[in-house]
């Protein structure tokens, strides 16, 4: 008896002990035993999460015991793979065949079904919680209501362009906003506010009534952004004053405007005033250089005094309002080259046009083609009780006007055209310093005038 033998042929003699002519030979094969192996598979899945996403896996957990190799996975026939993760997987049944690598005969086989997701139902939108903006919190707050899922939801204020978690969008400015909801798991889910758009509001501005007076930076700082109209008169006097900007939101000041003596160097701050109800007065700046800020003044209900800032060389900002913005009479002189007269601010605004005068404007207002203003002395200056006002050639028609340094016309007289020496009587004007304004036949000249 042989044992212990491998699979194999075998070649046996049987012979008697000791006489090798007498035996027989015979030939046999052991066979291998067929291989064993077993496989043991089970199957999880995870489900559509939004309808149409085709979004569901399948996951193969296997064992194997026997003669065992490297396992590999097959989905509905399809070619075997080494992971055992099916992913992007559409709604249906699936067969799942497990394997031994070049072993096809020993699998398991297993079948699973992946669900379709419900049809989507888009989130409910409500009448959102809306807080405007005010005149010192100048942005809103939209608090977007909707109900909806399942799983959170997503929220827009600019038509979708834009998502987030949470249903506050604060610091919005004015203007209108459009609002979308939409299913977090489900992107194209969604719907949109059927009152859309949603309009945040500027502030409303406030009217402050009475007169307002500033003398220094401090009171200026100070003042409330929330006002846009002051109905009354505005003075803006002192020297250390040197920035405007938080007048910025005022649009219309119903009474005069008066800036004096003040450290400015422009009018920036002032940007949004667009109408003065009287008169406008700009003397003794001695810092200020630049109109700059006031360009969008087109209204002065009453006269325009400007004089004696002796830097301000630019006064374009103005150019307009001088010519058809002012009802009454516009004084303008001793300030820098440039800003002396309304002819100097024409002719360097605008050079290449004929200054005309404008309609409604009692200005004078120097064409091309006129001659040089009649020459005009004022003498004993200063004087301490008569002027004498001596022309050097006759006029037709003539009247003087003497204005305080508020702009205000203290004296009017008429002038004889026949005489060319005239005494005015100023005994009962206070000391100071006098603008003396003299036309004569359509021409204006202005003359500083000492009282002491």
């Amino acid at each position: 008896m042989f044992t212990g033998l491998a699979p194999g042929t075998y070649t046996v003699v049987t012979s008697n002990v000791g006489t090798a002519t007498c035996s027989d030979t015979k030939t046999i094969t052991i066979n291998a035993a067929a291989a064993t192996c077993n496989i043991t598979s089970s199957l999880a899945k995870t489900d559509e999460t939004a309808f149409g996403a085709n979004d569901g896996t399948i996951t193969v957990t296997a064992s194997c015991s026997g003669t065992c190799g490297t396992l590999q996975y097959a989905l509905n026939g399809g070619a075997p793979q080494a992971s055992n993760l099916f992913t992007g997987l559409a709604p249906g049944t699936y067969t799942v065949v497990t394997s031994n690598v070049g072993t096809a005969t020993c699998s398991d086989t297993k079948t699973i079904t992946i669900n379709a997701a419900a049809a989507c139902t888009p989130p409910v939108i409500t009448a959102p919680t809306v807080t405007q903006s005010t005149c010192t919190t100048p942005t809103g707050t939209i608090v977007v209501n909707a109900t909806g899922g399942p799983g959170p939801l997503e929220y827009s204020v600019d038509n979708g362009a834009s998502w987030q978690a949470s249903n506050t969008f604060s610091g919005l400015n004015p203007g209108s906003y459009n609002i979308k909801v939409r299913l977090q798991n489900d992107p194209t889910c969604m719907a949109a506010y059927v009152q859309n758009p949603v309009v945040l509001s500027a502030a409303p501005g406030q009217t402050y009534n009475g007169n307002v007076y500033f003398s220094t930076q401090a009171q200026l700082n100070a003042w409330s952004s929330c006002y846009t109209i002051i109905n009354g008169s505005v003075s803006i006097i002192g020297a250390g004053i040197n920035n405007l900007v938080p007048l910025s939101n005022i649009v219309q000041i119903t009474g005069n405007l008066t800036i004096q003596s003040t450290g400015l160097t422009n009018m920036d701050g002032l940007d949004g005033l667009t109408t003065l109800g009287t008169t406008l007065t700009i003397v003794f700046n001695n810092s200020l250089a630049t109109m700059d800020g006031l360009g969008n003044l087109a209204t002065v209900g009453g006269p325009f005094y400007m004089y004696y800032n002796f830097q301000l060389a630019n006064c374009c900002a103005i150019h307009g309002l001088i010519n058809g913005g002012v009802a009454g009479p516009v004084a303008i002189f001793f300030n820098k080259v440039g800003c002396n007269s309304v002819t100097e601010i024409n002719n360097n605004c605008t050079p290449s046009s004929p200054i005309v005068a404008a309609p409604n404007n009692n200005s004078i207002h120097v064409a091309q083609g006129i001659s040089q203003k009649k020459a005009l002395t004022l003498y004993p200056n200063p004087t301490k009780g008569k002027v004498t006002v001596q022309v050097q050639e006759r006029f037709e028609t003539g009247t003087l006007r003497i204005l305080d340094f508020t702009g205000r016309t203290v004296l009017n007289q008429q002038l004889m055209g026949n005489n060319l020496e005239q005494v005015v009587n100023v005994e009962g004007l206070e000391t100071g310093i006098y603008l003396v304004q003299v036309q004569m036949d359509g021409q204006v000249i202005n003359r500083k005038l000492m009282i002491e």
